[in-house]
């Protein structure tokens, strides 16, 4: 997923990160402390993201099929959404 934030400055950003849609539709990102979106989106809780085809399923690379949405952003620790198990955890 194409991913558009905003920094503290008001400086825009744009990069990608991983997604999934959780059992009420609602867009989950998987954000790292190593991604520069992440800051951005603890900083400013806003943000717009964008699914895009794949250039070579269309018929015109200018006109490919794209959705986007703005989106308000909510921190969701990775505990509450029960992938504990299945995601390594940092040890300091």
């Amino acid at each position: 997923m194409q991913l558009a934030t905003v920094d503290a400055q008001g400086l825009p950003r744009c990069s990608y990160t991983p997604f999934a849609f959780d059992g009420d539709g609602a867009l989950l990102i998987f954000v790292s402390e190593l991604s520069a979106h992440t800051p951005d989106l603890l900083a400013t809780p806003r943000c717009s993201a964008m699914l895009i085809a794949d250039e070579s399923a269309s018929k015109e690379v200018y006109a490919r099929l794209r959705v986007t949405w703005r989106c308000r952003t909510d921190f969701v620790e990775r505990d509450a959404i029960g992938w504990t198990d299945r995601w390594p955890r940092r040890t300091r």
